[in-house]
């Protein structure tokens, strides 16, 4: 086998981007990975997989490293302390938790814990939300923000919430909601904290171009805003007006669009600061990007900032404007989820095996079949460097009339056979020539986009990424094993769903980004293919395609010397589960089978012994798991 080293491999995946502090290529081919960044304790993927087997963990699966989340939340608040210490920012800095990011019970629980030494808080969008939230056991200075419309019932709970010391803001999303936000807390005798959040005239860019700007779905105008703080003040509640707040958009890929809301909303504060001492926050929301690509551009997936270029831009620019304006600086609020989630999940699936057929295949046409075979044949042969799109074009020609004899009963099975594979070494020959030469123009790409194998993968892509599906978000995707051998199969990853969209045809490949990805010819190893960053939206933006449900789910933690913890278990959806969620109960769906397998017991289809066995395995059938058993 042609020499491959892990560099070489670490490049291609581009593991050694987006990959660093978390994750990197060991000199044995394993993805490894260390939760507590570069000067952290490592395990190998492989490994951990093999403790998982012994607990019984179905693939595909969700890997969360909860440690990576302490990690997260430790630099990105250290940043922050950095930044205000080099720019003598005097207000105080902490951050919430986005909890429609990611609102998984472990994630949350797990962030709340490691955020309590940074009075670490966390943003609510709706009841259910909220409800969570205040289940959590925060630091008494941690703060929780209720974004989202909200109903009397929410507004009622938020204020139960604040009568025992929770720090709870409720921002207006609208000038509307002010009047109401007045009503029910006169209404319980309880005054809260309230935010208005500006619809500011900055956008985002990305993915999500459309989220802001001041066309945004949220967020009120700078009439608004005006009008806001009179209702307050007629109200006698104007002391309740603590926070202004505002949101860009998600996966912000240039920092100067971040520049542009910062400042636009500082200057807003300053100006309202000066009429209302009252103010004291500036929610400046979330929307730091993740590097998925790992090339630090201002494209979507990707970022052109680091967290220090971040924190620094976000302090420096509120306190420049806060001085001119000759008011205190505000305390300030981030709500950077994906930043802080992305990276602690993983998931796995395995490739499903299969057994590659060598049949030897005489390409050459014998006597007496079609003239075009010939000719297809001679331009095989004669195919060369300086020829090959011409010869490539013809072979297009013969192909298209050998359909039509096809079409018009003049051609065999066997001629037909024989014409598809002398057109597919024209194919593959023409792409092995203009690489050689570097002259891949978007014909030859889409031509090596058809011919690239199709490797079936255990998983959903509607339930496991759905945001690929969606939005062509792209994901970084690497093997787990064999990364010391030289990759020789350009692949697609089909997903096991019924549906042509249920594919992987965008990735991450050295320094481009493909329509195929360079895999291993399988063989008796089992090959597992992981799906990184993905920590963020990813687990609750799935849906049931097929009915394929969630995935079992497990936390693993790194000790100080490798050594592998399995933490604790969430079983994924058994094929029950998901069909109760589409209202089949467990008594109809068994009554309707019994019912045939009675059927066939009286028409003595099957005896006694055998009706009781049906009936007991569609029972345990029931029970298992939606994803196939490998």
């Amino acid at each position: 086998m042609e020499s491959y080293s892990v560099e070489e491999a670490a490049h291609y995946y581009r593991i050694d981007c987006w990959g660093v502090p978390y994750y990197f290529i060991h000199d044995d081919g394993e993805v490894r990975v260390r939760p507590h960044g570069i000067a952290g304790s490592s395990a190998s993927l492989i490994d951990i997989l093999s403790e998982l087997r012994k607990e019984d963990i179905h693939f595909p699966c969700i890997i969360r490293f909860p440690q990576i989340l302490e990690h997260r939340l430790h630099e990105l608040h250290s940043s922050f302390e950095r930044s205000a210490s080099e720019f003598d920012f005097n207000g105080r800095v902490q951050g919430v938790f986005p909890v429609k990011v990611n609102q998984r019970r472990t994630v949350i629980s797990h962030l709340s814990e490691y955020g309590k030494g940074y009075s670490y808080g966390l943003e609510v969008g709706s009841k259910a939300e909220l409800a969570l939230a205040l289940s959590m056991e925060l630091a008494p200075e941690s703060i929780v923000i209720c974004n989202g419309y909200k109903d009397r019932a929410y507004v009622d709970m938020a204020l139960a919430a604040t009568s025992i010391g929770i720090n709870v803001f409720l921002i207006a999303e609208k000038s509307n909601e002010i009047p109401n936000l007045i009503k029910f807390a006169k209404d319980r005798g309880i005054m809260p904290n309230i935010g208005i959040r500006l619809k500011l005239t900055a956008k985002p860019g990305g993915h999500w171009e459309h989220s802001g700007g001041e066309f945004g779905k949220f967020g009120l105008s700078t009439s608004d805003v005006l009008l806001a703080f009179k209702l307050l003040e007629e109200a006698d509640m104007i002391h309740c007006a603590k926070m202004l707040h505002f949101h860009v958009g998600s996966q912000i890929p240039h920092i100067k669009r971040f520049k542009a809301a910062i400042r636009e909303a500082s200057r807003i504060y300053a100006k309202l600061r000066k009429r209302y001492e009252s103010i004291e926050y500036l929610d400046i929301g979330g929307g730091m990007g993740i590097d998925y690509i790992g090339n630090r551009q201002a494209v979507e997936s990707s970022v052109n900032y680091t967290l220090r270029e971040y924190t620094n831009d976000v302090l420096y620019t509120i306190g420049d404007i806060c001085e001119e304006e000759d008011i205190p600086e505000p305390n300030v609020v981030f709500e950077n989820g994906r930043a802080v989630a992305a990276h602690h999940s993983v998931i796995v699936t395995r490739v499903l095996p299969f057994t590659q057929i060598h049949t030897e295949f005489d390409l050459a046409p014998k006597k007496g079949e079609i003239r075009v075979l010939h000719d297809l044949f001679e331009d095989l042969e004669r195919m060369k460097p300086e020829n090959f799109m011409e010869v490539l074009h013809d072979a297009q020609d013969y192909r298209a009339l050998l359909n039509n004899a096809f079409d018009l009963g003049k051609l065999s099975l066997d001629e037909r056979a024989r014409g598809e594979r002398i057109f597919l070494a024209i194919s593959k020959k023409a792409i092995e020539i203009a690489k050689s030469m570097g002259e891949m123009d978007e014909e030859l790409q889409t031509i090596e986009k058809n011919l690239a194998d199709k490797f079936v993968c255990n998983f959903s892509l509607f339930q496991s990424l759905p945001d690929m599906w969606a939005f062509d978000q792209l994901f970084p995707i690497c093997p787990l094993n064999r990364l010391n051998e030289r990759p020789t199969i350009p692949a697609t990853l089909s997903d096991i769903t019924c549906d042509s969209d249920g594919m992987v045809d965008k990735f991450i490949a050295g320094d481009d980004i493909c329509d195929s990805l360079f895999l291993h010819v399988p063989d008796e190893r089992a090959y597992y293919i992981g799906a990184f960053l993905t920590g963020a939206y990813q687990d609750v933006l799935g849906d049931f395609h097929n009915l394929f449900g969630a995935c079992d789910e497990v936390n693993v933690y790194i000790h100080e010397r490798g050594e592998i913890e399995v933490g604790e278990v969430e079983k994924g959806d058994s094929l029950l589960d998901v069909l109760t969620i589409f209202e089949s109960s467990e008594t109809e769906l068994t009554r309707g089978f019994i019912k045939k397998a009675e059927e066939a017991h009286s028409a003595g289809k099957i005896d006694k012994t055998a009706l009781e066995g049906v009936k007991q395995y569609f029972n345990w059938y029931l029970g298992q798991y939606t994803y196939l058993d490998l």
